[in-house]
């Protein structure tokens, strides 16, 4: 366990560079200055809320930072050549990759807890309503868990992983999962959503627009994370075996 929290740790430390992070972390703070604003001239704040937390933290920001600390976590090790360095010891793949993962949703989830804690005092502030940041706040740790799982392996596969991710969040989830109802599932933030729309007694139009054919709940919305998540280690511990056998070969 001492090596995987070593790697966890290196992992987060990497992912969490001071020019990446305050960069990611001014992105995710974009919905609450937007709320603060225009919240207190708007008839109904807490649409206004409910809107910049769907439309923009759900859909785009957390996505955004999902990907990039996903696909970097391996991805970058194995483009620079220093992910040999992590296995001298003798550490088991799957510990390697579930440490990696590990520290790529941490990564997420502080830089996230940024825009989630923004956007929950500027919510607050304006509608009086405190409790209603506790809906992003779990759609957050479910998306981080999503985000993660995917994108770890793509990041490792592809040098152009984000790239990739970005065109998922804007094409697939954004066109195609917005217009064709039965693709909704296919959505990452949507399962975040999915959890999300589970706190919430009755449901704002954005939220019943964006979740398609997904119903509200908070235990299926883990329950899908956590299968990604053991495919994702599954997998990603056979790709490094592989590239352990194509180096040897070499």
């Amino acid at each position: 366990m001492r090596s995987f929290f070593a790697i966890s740790i290196y992992m987060l430390r990497k992912l969490m560079n001071r020019k990446r992070a305050i960069g990611l972390m001014l992105l995710s703070a974009v919905p609450a200055v937007i709320v603060g604003l225009v919240g207190r001239r708007a008839s109904d704040s807490t649409e206004v809320f409910h809107g910049m937390a769907v439309g923009v933290l759900m859909a785009v920001v957390l996505p955004v930072i999902g990907i990039v600390n996903a696909s970097g976590a391996l991805g970058d090790e194995r483009r620079d050549h220093t992910l040999p360095y992590l296995s001298l010891k003798p550490v088991a793949r799957s510990l390697l990759v579930g440490a990696a993962l590990t520290g790529a949703i941490a990564a997420t989830l502080v830089i996230g807890a940024v825009g989630v804690g923004t956007l929950w005092v500027a919510g607050g502030l304006v509608s009086g309503e405190w409790t209603v940041g506790a809906g992003p706040a779990l759609g957050l740790v479910v998306i981080a868990f999503g985000y993660g799982a995917v994108f770890l392996p793509v990041g490792f596969l592809f040098k152009r992983a984000t790239l990739i991710g970005l065109l998922y969040v804007f094409f697939w989830e954004a066109i195609l999962a917005s217009a064709v109802t039965s693709l909704a599932a296919s959505s990452l933030w949507r399962i975040g959503l999915q959890a999300y729309a589970a706190t919430l007694d009755t449901l704002p139009r954005e939220l019943v627009d964006s979740l398609g054919n997904v119903s509200p709940s908070v235990a299926s919305a883990f329950l899908k994370v956590g299968v990604l998540i053991v495919l994702s280690v599954a997998f990603s511990t056979w790709l490094l075996h592989v590239r352990d056998h194509v180096v040897g070969g070499d």
